[in-house]
């Protein structure tokens, strides 16, 4: 009895070891990523909350990306909730004629990815851990078109599709998909639940449409 129970135990243990080095999988359109695992970290974020965060941190200063705008000056302006509740707010160019450059920096990151327009309207990344799919909760998208840069913030949108502001409820004309193709998403301040807790992941990604 003494042997097989041994036996039990050591397989017991050296599958809880395995479970727990391997690697998630980031799901990012058609690309995907292998996520080292960490302790638990606390990164600097600007978002709501001070979260921590499962995965190793690719946070490197000097390899920080300017994303630049030419503006006169940032007007902020608040337009609306969406029937999911989320405020959309807008920076919109004023009239004056002497542009001076604004830019967005991304500390982390991770990678641009070009989607077709059909992969953009059913745009849903997810971690894969375990075997089971963990979508994002609550994300940022500043969205770049020509001089006027715009920002809608997603809150509560469990498994939901992340350019649902965008997404075409009918036939969308070329000059609107034109425009969209003209347009650079940057997605940051991504969050995930996992069992009662939220985790932050420190991953930044611009996204354009081929």
């Amino acid at each position: 009895m003494t042997r097989p129970f041994f036996i039990f135990i050591l397989c017991v243990l050296t599958v809880n070891i395995f479970a727990q080095s391997k690697s998630d999988t980031l799901f990012m359109g058609p690309k995907k990523y292998c996520l080292k695992k960490t302790k638990i970290f606390h990164p600097f974020q600007s978002g709501p909350v001070y979260l921590p965060s499962e995965y190793e941190s690719i946070r490197k200063y000097d390899k920080e990306i300017d994303i630049n705008y030419k503006v006169p000056a940032d007007t902020l302006a608040r337009i609306s909730y969406d029937d999911d509740g989320n405020e959309i707010w807008v920076k919109i160019m004023p009239s004056e004629k002497q542009p001076y450059n604004r830019y967005i920096t991304l500390y982390s990151f991770a990678d641009t990815v070009k989607l077709a327009f059909k992969e953009f309207c059913d745009f849903s990344p997810y971690i894969k851990s375990n075997n089971k799919k963990r979508y994002f909760c609550s994300y940022k998208i500043n969205y770049l078109y020509k001089d006027t840069l715009g920002e809608v913030t997603h809150l509560n949108m469990f498994g939901s599709n992340i350019f649902s502001f965008w997404r075409p409820n009918s036939i969308i004309s070329d000059n609107e998909k034109d425009k969209l193709k003209q347009t650079y998403f940057i997605l940051t301040d991504l969050y995930y639940t996992k069992g009662n807790a939220t985790y932050f992941f420190d991953r930044e990604f611009i996204i354009v449409i081929k």
